[in-house]
């Protein structure tokens, strides 16, 4: 999605959600490439088809859950490879800023 048609402006982030897909109940840990409150895109293997509905919980770095959420997938990339493969989310209600800050302090450690 082009940055015009976004209401939030994205920022480099790390961290890990656990994604399960509404139509297959399946489970995956993605990582998060960058995260606005509005959305988020990941890298995964397993990549969900556009317009799928998913519930998340944000992992901190002990997998311990922070806060939970539902989103769908607006943007896939399946190219059968874990640093190119991934999906954007829309998530249905907005990140909580200090959950979004989080995720971007998480990579400005981690640098």
């Amino acid at each position: 999605m082009s940055e015009e048609k976004r209401k939030h402006s994205r920022k480099a982030a790390c961290g890990d959600l656990q994604i399960t897909t509404e139509k297959s109940g399946s489970k995956h840990k993605v990582f998060v490439k960058d995260v606005s409150k509005g959305g988020a895109f990941v890298f995964s293997l397993n990549v969900p088809a556009v317009g799928d509905k998913i519930s998340y919980e944000l992992l901190d770095e002990h997998g311990l859950m922070l806060t939970v959420g539902t989103g769908r997938v607006i943007r896939a990339i399946d190219v059968n490879s874990e640093a190119l493969s991934g999906f954007a989310i829309q998530f249905d209600q907005e990140l909580d800023q200090t959950m979004l800050d989080y995720l971007c302090e998480v990579r400005t450690e981690k640098k």
